[in-house]
């Protein structure tokens, strides 16, 4: 699905992980140019997987949206020291951790800008979209 978007998306993750989610996305609702995934592999250095990260995002001063898989991993860490660095350069840059299916497709259908309000909305629906399946049915199973 081609869109007239405001920023660019990274997803980044463990191994093969960002491009599974985004081929995931891609199968509800079509594919995005505009969303890109890099993967961390394990002969990497966290050096080396900045250099690749800086790649996906661009040089150009369009706002960027980076969403990783998990907080405290390697590419949270080096998405966070890049991030930053964007940040202060005063282009506009968001980053985001614990991604899951729910989130990426917020961000690829309904975000149309990195405002604090987006963000905050796009965190929401990721914590959304995680419930205990189990205990729905808790009261409702007879015994």
């Amino acid at each position: 699905m081609a869109r007239d978007r405001t920023f660019r998306i990274v997803v980044a993750s463990h191994g093969q992980l960002a491009g599974a989610m985004l081929a995931s996305a891609a199968m509800i609702c079509g594919p995005a140019d505009d969303v890109v995934a890099v993967g961390l592999t394990p002969d990497q250095t966290p050096e080396a997987f900045g250099d690749i990260l800086r790649s996906a995002i661009g040089s150009d001063a369009r706002p960027v949206l980076v969403l990783t898989d998990m907080v405290g991993g390697t590419p949270h860490n080096v998405a966070a020291v890049v991030c930053r660095a964007i940040a202060s350069s005063a282009r506009e840059v968001a980053c985001v951790s614990g991604l899951n299916l729910a989130m990426l497709l917020e961000a690829m259908l309904s975000m149309e800008s990195l405002d604090r309000t987006a963000v905050d909305r796009l965190v929401t629906a990721g914590r959304a979209s995680i419930v205990d399946v189990m205990a729905q049915f808790e009261g409702s199973i007879t015994r």
